[in-house]
C-alpha cells in the first residue's frame, strides 16, 4: 500500500486535519513552563553570569565521563587507560578558576557537541555499523549557546544549548555580547526553515554565508541593512541574516541569500495536524543519524525538529522528553496490559508521541484498526503477517505498522511502550 507513504494520504485521514490545536499565546506560556518545570531544558536567559569551580566541574562530568564498558576505536582496538588519560587532559581540569565567566555565542556551521573535545569515533562494539559513543548531539547555525570552558588545546568549547550539554568546535561558535545573542528574531521577524534541509545561495558578494546548510526548524531574521547584491539576486531571492565568526572569534552579522522557492516560511507555521504531519514527511527516507551524526538526525531530533517549526521546544533524548511533564501525558508502568494499551492508542490524534525505553514515534493514524506512526530507528524490527520475524531491518525515517514493531523477537513495541504524549 503505496498510499501510506505520501502526507495527502494520512491529511485526508485525518478529522480536524486544520483545526489549530495551540494558539501562538499558548505555545509561549507552555515553553514558559517547560522550561521552569523540565531538568533536562536550560533557559539562557536566566543562566547564571559566572560559575563556581563546584558548579562547572559537575555539568563539565555530566557529558565527559569515562564509561563503565569497553569501548573501541573503528580499527577494531579497545580503548585503553592511557587513550582516556588522554581525553581526560584535553578537559583542562586545571584551568577552572574559583570563578568561571559564563560567555554566549551564536553557531555559525552545523556541529556536532561531543562527549569529549576530540572528533575521534568510539563505539561499544566493533560492528562498524556501530554509533559513535562519543556523539552526543548536532548544533545548526543560529543556535544560541552558553559558553562555560575551554579545552586545553582551546580548540573546542564546552556550551550548553537550550537542551543539551556538550564540546563543539571552538571555530563553529561565534561569541558575542549576551544581550545580542539572546535577542529573539520573533522581534524583528524571521524565516523559518520548513524543508529538512535548505543551502544559501552562493555568491561571490557574500563569501562567508554562501553554500551554508540550513536545517528544519531554524529562524532567520530578515535582513535590512546594506547589501551588495546585484538587483536580478535580490528580486528572486529572500534577504536573511546569519551570524558569522571574525578573526577575532567574534559575532557579527552578514547577509544571506536564500531562494525565493526554497521551503520556508514567514514565522512559526500554525500548529495544526496538517502541518504536523507534512513536516514529518519531509524527512520521510532520511538516513538514520545517532546524535545528529552522518548529518542526520535520530528519532528524538527528528521529533524536536517538527515540533519547534511550530515554536515548541522539546528536550533533546527520547526518555527525556517522554518523561517531561509537556503536553498531556499516560505513562504505562509493569503492570500495564496490552489491553490498556491499545485502548489508548485508540484514542490517539495524528501528531501525538509515543514512546518506549531509547524510542520516540509520531502517530500517524490508523487503517483497519491498525496504528501506523512516522520515526528514525536505527534499525527495524518487526513481525510479518506470516508470523515470521525480521530483525535488524534498514532503518532511517519510515512509516511503520505499530503493532506489527518489536524491539526484539519476544518483546513487542507495544509491551514495550512505556507512555502516550499529546502536546494539545
Amino acid at each position: 500500500m503505496t498510499d501510506v507513504l505520501t502526507p495527502e494520504f494520512w491529511i485526508g485521514n485525518t478529522a480536524n486535519v486544520d483545526e489549530r490545536l495551540l494558539t501562538a499565546a499558548q505555545i509561549s506560556a507552555m515553553n514558559e513552563r517547560s522550561f521552569a518545570t523540565t531538568r533536562s531544558l536550560a533557559d539562557l536567559r536566566a543562566f547564571p553570569t559566572t560559575l563556581s569551580a563546584a558548579e562547572l566541574t559537575a555539568m563539565l562530568r555530566r557529558v565527559s565521563r569515562i564509561p563503565h564498558e569497553t569501548h573501541y576505536y573503528r580499527s577494531g582496538v579497545a580503548l585503553q587507560r592511557d587513550d582516556y588519560a588522554r581525553y581526560e587532559a584535553g578537559l583542562n581540569i586545571p584551568g577552572i578558576a574559583d570563578r568561571n565567566p559564563v560567555r554566549f555565542g551564536l553557531i555559525v556551521r552545523r556541529t556536532s557537541m561531543r562527549r569529549y573535545p576530540t572528533d575521534d569515533i568510539v563505539s561499544k562494539t566493533t560492528a562498524p555499523q556501530d554509533f559513535d559513543r562519543f556523539q552526543e548531539n548536532g548544533l545548526f547555525p543560529t543556535d544560541r549557546v552558553a559558553v562555560l570552558h575551554q579545552s586545553k588545546d582551546r580548540g573546542w568549547l564546552l556550551v550548553q544549548s537550550y537542551n543539551y550539554l556538550g564540546w563543539v568546535h571552538a571555530n563553529a561558535v561565534a561569541i558575542g555580547e549576551r544581550d545580542q545573542v539572546l535577542e529573539s528574531p520573533e522581534n524583528t521577524g524571521f524565516l523559518l526553515v520548513t524543508g529538512a534541509k535548505i543551502y544559501t545561495t552562493s555568491n561571490p558578494a557574500l563569501p562567508q554565508t554562501s553554500g551554508i546548510q540550513l536545517d528544519m526548524s531554524i529562524r532567520l531574521p530578515l535582513y535590512s541593512g546594506p547589501c551588495n547584491v546585484p538587483p536580478n539576486a535580490r528580486n528572486n531571492h529572500h534577504i536573511v541574516e546569519l551570524p558569522v565568526r571574525g578573526e577575532d572569534g567574534l559575532l557579527r552579522f552578514a547577509p544571506a541569500l536564500i531562494p525565493q522557492d526554497a521551503d520556508v516560511h514567514p514565522g512559526y507555521l500554525s500548529y495544526t495536524r496538517r502541518h504536523v504531519i507534512r513536516q514529518a514527511f519531509c524527512f520521510l527516507g532520511e538516513v538514520y543519524g545517532w546524535g545528529h551524526s552522518r548529518n542526520s538526525r535520530d528519532c528524538s531530533g527528528f521529533v524536536a525538529e517538527i515540533y519547534r517549526t511550530f515554536g515548541i521546544y522539546l528536550p533533546r533524548n527520547s526518555d527525556d522528553q517522554g518523561a517531561s511533564p509537556i503536553g498531556e501525558n499516560l505513562r504505562f508502568s509493569d503492570q500495564s496490559t496490552n489491553d490498556e494499551k491499545r485502548a489508548a492508542l485508540r484514542s490517539l490524534q495524528a501528531g501525538d508521541l509515543i514512546y518506549t525505553p531509547g524510542h520516540v514515534m509520531l502517530y500517524l493514524g490508523a487503517i483497519n484498526e491498525e496504528p501506523y506512526v512516522i520515526h528514525d530507528a536505527s534499525a527495524l524490527n518487526y513481525m510479518t503477517g506470516t508470523g515470521s520475524f525480521v530483525r535488524n531491518a534498514p532503518g532511517g525515517v519510515s512509516v511503520s505498522p505499530f503493532l506489527q514493531l518489536h524491539s526484539d523477537e519476544s518483546l513487542s513495541h507495544l509491551q514495550a511502550m512505556t507512555g502516550i504524549k499529546c502536546i494539545r
